[in-house]
């Protein structure tokens, strides 16, 4: 909180007004972007700022600062202004929706290797949803947001009836297998009734070591030992297979 952002933060105490202002297309005959007037706005009293996550130019998550700001005066409205997310939540927010609710990735990775894991995914969860639709498992996925966050996280697949929370990654790598681990923690802090059954879904056996990792977690895995074979499960959840 420096620079620019400390400025914003201590405006009433220079005290100076904050204006805000839209990119609104571009200046006729010229590249530069048209800037629209949208109002004068002051920092809220009681939460002025959130933490929050954005991509940078390069296409990387990191770490950034959203302002909560409150109209001094008339101001501008317009619909394409609004924001997807809305307000940080307060409490937290935990509701099972249909697979389909959602698609957006939760992290990316530059280049075409995002679109290729993306795709191993989907495949691999796909599969993993048919093997489990023919033993009659009806299978959903938990929207959750956390205090103060003002984005929704969406798991992957849950099986109500198991109480089974599954993260699907596209290789049996150490840093997906690490990834997937701290997903699975995370979110499960946030869904009722608990305790809830996590396990991790890979295309192959994991490194013996990450199995010993899984296991020692209470974290189970499903794999397959072939391309075309069946899904097999390993650790603490091998019952009901």
């Amino acid at each position: 909180m420096w620079k620019g952002n400390l400025a914003i933060l201590r405006h009433k105490e220079r005290p100076a007004a904050l204006r805000v202002f839209v990119a609104d297309g571009l200046i006729p005959g010229r590249a530069a972007k048209q800037q629209r007037y949208i109002g004068e706005f002051e920092i809220d009293a009681n939460e002025p700022w959130v933490p929050d996550q954005a991509e940078d130019d390069e296409g990387l998550m990191r770490s950034v600062i959203v302002f909560r700001l409150r109209p001094v005066g008339p101001a501008l409205v317009r619909a394409q202004d609004f924001s997807r997310s809305g307000d940080a939540a307060h409490q937290t927010e935990a509701n099972l929706v249909d697979l389909e609710a959602d698609e957006t990735a939760e992290y990316t990775v530059p280049g075409g290797e995002a679109r290729v894991a993306t795709r191993r995914e989907y495949l691999l969860s796909e599969e993993f949803r048919t093997s489990l639709g023919a033993r009659g498992e009806t299978l959903r996925r938990w929207r959750l947001r956390p205090p103060g966050s003002l984005r929704s996280l969406y798991t992957d697949l849950y099986d109500a009836e198991r109480g089974e929370l599954y993260e699907v990654k596209a290789t049996n790598s150490r840093e997906d297998i690490r990834m997937a681990i701290g997903q699975l923690l995370d979110y499960r802090r946030w869904i009722e009734p608990s305790p809830v059954r996590i396990t991790v879904v890979i295309p192959g056996p994991p490194l013996p070591d990450m199995a010993d990792l899984l296991a020692a977690l209470g974290i189970g895995v499903v794999y397959k030992e072939r391309e075309h074979g069946p899904f097999v499960r390993q650790g603490p959840n091998e019952d009901g297979q």
